[in-house]
């Protein structure tokens, strides 16, 4: 990771470990450390076969979803009734939003690596816990 990024992690745990829990500052920070990580090796998952697979399959979801979640940012609320045309894309401007040559395309790519990775870990604690026999979690 680097040992800039090895220091701020260590010193976001030390900020972030209160009584009570801040979430919109643990998911900030988590955030903003992804994306760090993101810009220096998201690459090397960008174009490993079972990242692509992995898109391919979740296509469907994942990329309105990036977009809900770029257009949240760009329009500074999560309230999509707020966005104009952009409220409820059609097929044709969901596909010309979330493709290649979008000027904000970085920004989707990193939505779908984060979902890729959450995807993953979820599915290791699940084959863990199964094989644990602590909890069988299906799907």
């Amino acid at each position: 990771l680097g040992k800039d990024v090895a220091e701020e992690l260590l010193s976001a745990r030390e900020a972030l470990d209160l009584k009570d829990a801040d979430y919109e500052a643990t998911v900030s920070t988590k955030l903003r450390l992804a994306r760090i990580v993101f810009d220096r090796h998201g690459d090397e998952t960008l174009t490993a076969p079972d990242f692509k697979a992995w898109l391919e399959q979740n296509a469907d979801w994942l990329k309105p979803y990036a977009l809900f979640c770029h257009l949240k940012q760009l329009f500074g609320t999560a309230e999509h009734w707020q966005w104009g045309l952009l409220a409820n894309p059609t097929e044709e401007t969901l596909a010309r939003l979330t493709g290649d040559g979008a000027p904000h395309h970085r920004q989707l790519l990193f939505t779908y690596w984060l979902q890729y990775h959450l995807h993953c870990q979820l599915t290791a604690a699940a084959k863990h816990a199964t094989a644990k026999k602590v909890l069988d979690l299906k799907g």
